[in-house]
């Protein structure tokens, strides 16, 4: 009963302060619509891809996208085979690829106006999208590290109202109900995994209208968000139960996130970091967020 309590007074609380509520969910969104609105590097060719059609060709054309969206310089999209021609002619696309044929030598064939030093260019550069394997991180992982990076933050922001009711003598008086404290940060912890995964599904959503390159399967959409909230819930309620003001708690999970974010591999490749630090990003939740994104 009192986990139940503890659990409705702060969503009261939040909901007695509508626009810090308004601002809170907002602003994880606005920061998501800054990521997808960057154009992270000028596309310089446009190509249209011509791809199997039919179910059983759906994992071949998701697969193909994926390692399409990592490529810089590129900006591709479906090609109609009916208009096929004038799209070339107009400039709409520099060339079309297509990958109808499974008996080609190459997995596609290249269709182009382009003269053959311009046509050599294109199809390395597209080679490279097709062959890539899991060099690097993709958008969508990379985005998806972000995220867990940022809700550890805003999570902590959630949480810290347990340190302002120690501080003004609330969690004395619960205690002196003769309540069980554990419900009470228990129901902290619940309320801190309500508000953020709501943040997290409206910073996905927003990621998936406003991001081309960015996309969850729906086994990873249902599992993944879940796991990330969780993360950052308790990672959160273990800050704030250790620190004796709102500021530090702020300050090291600002840090703590930051240090996950380096050994998760956000910024640096797994593959590149010297061993310490390889075996030490086994700590880092980004990096199983990351993983959990290539095996779902």
């Amino acid at each position: 009963m009192g986990t139940c309590q503890v659990l409705i007074n702060n969503l009261k609380r939040s909901w007695n302060h509508k626009g810090l509520l308004i601002i809170t969910f907002i602003l994880p969104v606005v920061l998501c619509l800054i990521l997808g609105l960057i154009p992270f590097g000028k596309a310089s060719w446009r190509i249209g891809i011509l791809v199997p059609e039919g179910a059983e060709a759906a994992g071949e054309r998701e697969a193909l996208y994926k390692n399409l969206a990592q490529l810089e310089g590129i900006k591709y999209e479906e090609a109609s085979p009916k208009t096929l021609h004038t799209d070339l002619i107009t400039g709409k696309y520099h060339m079309v690829v297509d990958f109808r044929h499974e008996d080609e030598k190459k997995p596609f064939a290249i269709i182009t106006y382009r003269n053959e030093a311009k046509k050599l260019a294109l199809e390395e550069s597209i080679l490279k999208g097709v062959r890539s394997k899991e060099e690097g991180l993709s958008l969508t992982e990379r985005a998806m590290a972000f995220l867990q990076t940022l809700f550890i933050i805003f999570s902590t922001i959630h949480a810290s109202a347990l340190i302002r009711d120690k501080q003004n003598g609330t969690l004395t008086r619960y205690r002196f109900a003769k309540k069980n404290q554990a419900g009470y940060h228990l129901g902290f912890f619940i309320y801190t995994f309500i508000i953020t995964h709501f943040q997290l599904l409206l910073s996905l959503v927003s990621l998936s209208i406003f991001e081309k390159g960015f996309s969850l399967t729906l086994m990873e959409a249902l599992v993944i968000p879940l796991l990330m909230t969780l993360n950052a819930a308790v990672i959160a309620l273990l800050i704030c139960l250790s620190s004796n003001s709102e500021v530090s708690a702020n300050v090291t999970s600002s840090s703590l996130a930051a240090i996950m974010s380096l050994l998760g591999g956000t910024f640096i490749s797994i593959e590149a970091m010297p061993p310490l630090l390889r075996l030490l990003s086994a700590l880092s939740p980004n990096r199983w967020i990351v993983e959990l994104l290539r095996v779902i």
